[in-house]
Formats: structure tokens, C-alpha cells, sequence
């Protein structure tokens, strides 16, 4: 996540080895230099995992850190903020926890409109996996309760979230199983500072699998650019791109990004406001 008033980016990442996975993270300045610290954001009990970050842009605005934690009977989702003004790590707070259902996957975006994080994660509801989310305040307080985004049959699993300035909303994007065997992509809209503002919409059905999406937003375009990974008839794995505007409709048809030989996959995605375009890089084998 990048901080344009300090012009420092904040890198987050997973270290260590299975069944003590620790969250690590450094800062990096606009010019590409590594600062030496090394933040040991959650070491506690168990695994931390999969983190996100996500950055308040505002003058003297935090970076919010959320990651799946495994230091109770299942996992959690934990936060902290890592303050812009001192660079100090605050204290560690429980977004979501429930005493036998797991909460995994955190992604996490943040409405400058409302002043506030939404973080967004599965939750396993016996065993079955749903798309839930919960809003963080910009001083690290969770707000409201829990709120469900896509429960329907079958799983839905690995949400992505990005926020559009231009329509005050979030849209959050999720891999689905609704269809059978081969899953899906799917998404849905949130209100800043609200719950869900519109219908689910189906991103990508195409008779081959869809998983992994991640989704960045283009306020100048009104929209986002969903990307994820396509496993083709060959069993092969690509990343294939969809536009979708403010309002829901799919712009133009699914298109390739990268689909040479053998396997591209963990694809993250930035966008340039201005260049008005997105950066897409992947893993390639």
C-alpha cells in the first residue's frame, strides 16, 4: 500500500515455517530503497497468515494490516495499525471472531468518504465457506457487526476488495462454487460506510475454472479491472482480465493477459491514476 502524503509504500508478507507463520512487513520509499526495520507485526501463538494491508491516504492517515490468525481453537481475523506519524505498530484487535467457526482470507480497502476500512473474509458456517465483511473506523475500531455479502449454496472462497471513489462504494469479488464443479467468479457491491448496495453479479461463468480474483479500482473509468486465473481445457493456468463499470455491467468480453506456455498465477494488480491504467504482475512458470 502506498501513502501519498509520505510517499512511502508499506509491503506486508507471511515468514517463517508452517505452524509458526509469523506477519512481517517494511517500509519502502517512492524511489525504491528498502528501509532497514523489519516489523514484526503478529508473532503470537500458532500461525498468522495471509495478510493484507490497506492505507488511510488522508495527512497523518494509518496503514491498517489484517491477517488470518491462529492463535485460539480456530482462526480469526486480527488487525493493527501501523501509525504514519511515529511508524510504530499499534496494539493488535480481533475483527472477527467466533469461538468454532474459522474466519480466513482477509482482504481489506479503505473509503476515504466514510473515513473507514472495510475488511472483508470467509466464514466457514458448517462447512460451508461464505463471503462476510466488517467495517474498521480510521482510529482501528471495529464498527458495526458482521455482515454477509454472499451466503449462498456451496462455497464461496478468496474475496478481493477495492474501493471507487466516484461511486462512494466498495465492490467485492470472490471465488463461487454455486455451478458445480467447475467455480466461478462472482461480486458484489458495498456502500461506503453501509452493507451491500446492490445484487450479486456473476463476473465470470465460463464453462472452464475461474478462481483467485483480485479486483483494483479506476475511479477515472468509473470501474474496476477484475483479474484471475482461467484453467484452460489443457489444464493450463492463465490470467484473464473483465472490466466491469460502477453500475454492475460487464465492459467489453474477457480478455488475456498472459497465456504463454505452462502456468501464470497469483496475479496482484495496481493502478496508475495517472496514466489512468493498471499495472497487472503475475507468477509465471
Amino acid at each position: 500500500a502506498f501513502h501519498p502524503a509520505t510517499s512511502t509504500y508499506v509491503v506486508v508478507y507471511q515468514r517463517g515455517t508452517a505452524g509458526s507463520y509469523d506477519v512481517g512487513g517494511k517500509r519502502v520509499d517512492a524511489s525504491g530503497v528498502v528501509n532497514a526495520t523489519e516489523y514484526n507485526v503478529s508473532s503470537a501463538a500458532g500461525d498468522q497468515a495471509n495478510p493484507d494491508v490497506s492505507v488511510n491516504p488522508a495527512t497523518g492517515g494509518d496503514f491498517l494490516i489484517v491477517w488470518e490468525d491462529g492463535r485460539g481453537a480456530v482462526p480469526q481475523i486480527y488487525g493493527t495499525l501501523l501509525y504514519d506519524t511515529t511508524w510504530f505498530l499499534g496494539v493488535e484487535f480481533t475483527i472477527s471472531g467466533h469461538p468454532t467457526e474459522a474466519r480466513t482470507n482477509p482482504s481489506v480497502a479503505f473509503s476515504p468518504d466514510a473515513t473507514e476500512w472495510l475488511v472483508v473474509f470467509e466464514r466457514d458456517d458448517a462447512g460451508d465457506s461464505q463471503i462476510v465483511g466488517r467495517r474498521v473506523t480510521g482510529a482501528g475500531a471495529p464498527a458495526g457487526i458482521n455482515f454477509g455479502i454472499c451466503g449462498v449454496a456451496e462455497d464461496q472462497t478468496e474475496p478481493s476488495v477495492a474501493y471507487d471513489s466516484s461511486s462512494s462504494e466498495f465492490l467485492v469479488v470472490w471465488t463461487d462454487a454455486t455451478n458445480g464443479a467447475n467455480t466461478d467468479i462472482y461480486g458484489r457491491r458495498v456502500a461506503s460506510g453501509n452493507g451491500p448496495a446492490g445484487d450479486i453479479v456473476a463476473i465470470n461463468t465460463a464453462p472452464t475454472t475461474q478462481f483467485d480474483p483480485v479486483v483494483a479500482a479506476s475511479p477515472a473509468a468509473a470501474g474496476y479491472l477484475v483479474t484471475f486465473v482461467d484453467l484452460s481445457p489443457t489444464l493450463v493456468e492463465d490470467i484473464v482480465g473483465q472490466r466491469i463499470d460502477t453500475g454492475d455491467v460487464l465492459q467489453g468480453h474477457p480478455f488475456t493477459i498472459s497465456a504463454p506456455v505452462n502456468d501464470q498465477t497469483q496475479a496482484a494488480i495496481a493502478y496508475n491514476s495517472t496514466g489512468t491504467e493498471f499495472l497487472v504482475v503475475w507468477r509465471d512458470e
